[in-house]
């Protein structure tokens, strides 16, 4: 269609003509809505931006953490899964401990393999001084364990009160 009579459409509907692909032979144009078409793609944009779930957390371990600051980190790491996010843990590795890059891998895969609900992007990979590896939550499992992590939780806190009654009797 010439241009001139797909301007005329345009001007009949009231809507503007908007070049599409200028540089296809022959060129593509639309009959639509400029600033309709221009807000929908800033909200698209914006909508990207926002969007969290392409982001990767990391968490930074070495050979000799500590059991709480281990828990600790294990924690953030679930709750950073519980989000949606990506997990990447980095054990870091001191002097000697690179002799043995085995020990960290090894390490690294009890630790992901202590979390629940999660997928495993690959194998740990050393970089250098440091071992990672990839995790993501795994939908399905992770709601199995939420419906089953309420009863268990139930269990401990009867079982914890009932030992704690009767080690107060024991102690009278």
């Amino acid at each position: 269609m010439p241009r001139e009579d797909a301007q005329k459409l345009a001007d009949q509907a009231q809507l503007d003509l908007v070049e599409m692909a200028p540089n296809a032979d022959p060129p593509v144009a639309r009959v639509m809505d400029f600033g309709k078409f221009q807000y929908d793609q800033d909200k698209q944009q914006q909508k990207q931006k926002k969007s969290k779930a392409g982001m990767v957390k990391e968490v930074r371990l070495t050979m000799k953490i500590g059991e709480h600051d281990l828990a600790y980190r294990l924690k953030r790491a679930e709750e950073f899964l519980d989000a949606g996010q990506k997990v990447k843990f980095n054990l870091m590795m001191k002097g000697r401990e690179n002799a043995n890059p085995q020990a960290a891998k090894d390490r690294v895969r009890g630790l992901v393999e202590s979390l629940h609900g999660v997928k495993i992007e690959g194998t740990p990979v050393r970089q250098g001084r440091s071992v990672s590896i990839v995790v993501t939550p795994d939908p399905k499992a992770r709601q199995a364990d939420a419906k089953t992590a309420p009863d268990a939780d139930g269990a401990s806190d009867d079982a914890s009160g009932s030992d704690s009654d009767s080690g107060s009797d024991s102690d009278d």
